[in-house]
């Protein structure tokens, strides 16, 4: 046997083993998305305890619940793309909505979407946009107009790139012109090309979580990265600002969803119902200011913040061309040039 194959039997069988426990909940998502106060909060009130593994990006989330086929993990947070590709894949189990009356505190506006009609297998936690924050105490923001304007000699090093292959990709589909959706491969072999010779040069690393720290530590002048962690970093440094390029940019929504062989599906459901309750949904984005597809965390926010434009942009952002939407059916594509893009190091 392979050692490969060695190690996805063994790892499947622990997985399955340790998820057999009927007064536990398994979940699998992105790193401090959920404050550890609020999984506290909710075994004391249901006595279900939490065991949160987490990622730092979507790519691995995958390959580890493709490679166990969900054993192990009750809920997954997953992007509108692999949320796409695991219910195609028969991955997922479709919700008990009798028992998500919080349901009704979602914002309609983020509710029924192509990728999930009716909500059948998705819950929304939180979104955004891919943008880009910039130290303008270092760079003139006037000469950052367009995205080709990141490729400037002065640049060269000072910029970081997200570890997220639809925000880069993205980006060298809208200097084409192209959707952030293309499915066309000449269309990619395009982005990737514009990628490669315009911005790779000035690209110091690619990074998610520690993106904005770098900025703030003076490692690097422009780094692509969260909304949310942007509008951190904004109010934490004063001469960093918000970027937004003529070409536009990603929208994105991360969402729980259930999977096929969880083994504590009403836990899970307790859980799901629990974080869209008003008042532990504002705990959450107490620690975690993403957007929040919550009216009543929003309703709350001081004025402020509720129309702050990084967090809250205005509806002329939410245009198809931007929205990510599904391409799974041509994710080894968009995987193959990624891959490519990553490969690429200039000195």
């Amino acid at each position: 046997m392979k050692k490969t194959s060695l190690f996805a039997f063994v790892l499947t069988l622990f997985l399955s083993f340790r998820a057999a426990a009927s007064d536990d909940l398994y979940m699998y998502i992105w790193a401090e998305y959920i404050p550890n106060g609020v999984l506290k909060e909710f075994t004391k009130e249901t006595g279900i305890k939490v065991h949160a593994s987490t990622f730092d990006n979507l790519d691995d989330m995958y390959a580890k619940i493709k490679i166990t086929n969900g054993r192990g993990y009750d809920l997954v947070m997953a992007s509108i793309e692999y949320i796409s590709l695991m219910k195609r894949q028969n991955m997922l189990e479709k919700l008990d909505k009798s028992a998500l009356p919080e349901l009704k505190n979602i914002d309609g506006q983020y509710l029924n979407l192509p990728y999930d009609p009716d909500n059948a297998y998705t819950v929304p936690f939180t979104l955004g946009t891919s943008t880009f924050a910039v130290n303008a105490d270092k760079v003139d923001v006037s000469k950052l107009q367009k995205l080709e304007d990141l490729g400037r000699p002065e640049f060269k090093r000072r910029l970081i790139l997200l570890n997220d292959m639809r925000a880069v990709l993205g980006m060298g589909l809208r200097m084409n012109d192209f959707s952030v959706n293309d499915k066309n491969e000449k269309h990619l072999q395009q982005a990737f090309e514009s990628l490669k010779e315009k911005i790779l040069p000035n690209v110091k690393a690619y990074d998610t979580e520690a993106t904005v720290q770098a900025l703030l530590n003076g490692e690097a002048d422009i780094v692509m990265t969260w909304n949310g962690l942007a509008y951190a970093a904004m109010r934490e440094n004063p001469h960093i600002v918000e970027v937004r390029f003529k070409e536009g940019t990603n929208f994105w929504i991360d969402s729980f969803a259930m999977l096929k062989n969880a083994q504590n599906k009403q836990n899970a459901l307790k859980f799901l119902n629990f974080i869209m309750r008003p008042d532990i949904a504002k705990k959450i984005y107490k620690e975690h200011a993403y957007t929040s597809p919550s009216r009543a965390v929003r309703d709350a926010l001081p004025p402020q913040v509720r129309d702050n434009k990084t967090l809250y942009p205005p509806a002329s952002t939410y245009q198809d061309i931007l929205f990510e939407n599904d391409i799974s059916e041509v994710l080894p594509l968009y995987e193959k040039y990624w891959l490519k893009l990553k490969s690429f190091h200039y000195e």
